[in-house]
């Protein structure tokens, strides 16, 4: 290293310091409210799942494996989905000995004051029929 005035060498001011500690902090705020959306549509996934490897469970009708799965929502405090108009983020088929469950909802995330975050989820789990 070519250094001629050793005394003008300095570090990072006081005023980068703050901004990268905002910044970090900002990144920070809005992970933290992003992620109760993730785990829940983990939760629903998994709930999913289980419901898929219970080989009791899908062989019931549509309307009853909706009901059990609106259960264990609730029981896990998911509430998102609740009412009539909700009813769509969850679709069950059955076609050529297998059952599908489609799930595709989007969830509007209030992040500072008009400004919202919206995650979108589009995930598609099926099971062979026994």
């Amino acid at each position: 290293m070519n250094v001629k005035n050793p005394r003008m060498q300095s570090g990072a001011s006081i005023l980068l310091i703050i901004l990268m500690i905002g910044l970090g902090a900002g990144i920070f705020s809005v992970a933290m409210k992003l992620y109760p959306s993730y785990t829940d549509h983990r939760v629903i996934m998994g709930i999913l799942n289980e419901v898929l490897q219970n080989k009791d469970q899908i062989v019931q009708s549509n309307r009853q494996i909706r009901t059990l799965v609106d259960r264990r929502l609730t029981i896990n405090s998911i509430y998102k989905f609740r009412g009539a108009d909700k009813a769509e983020w969850l679709t069950i088929t059955r076609e050529q000995g297998f059952i599908k469950f489609k799930v595709k909802y989007q969830d509007q995330v209030p992040i500072y004051y008009n400004v919202d975050a919206l995650v979108k989820f589009d995930e598609t789990v099926q099971a062979k029929l026994p």
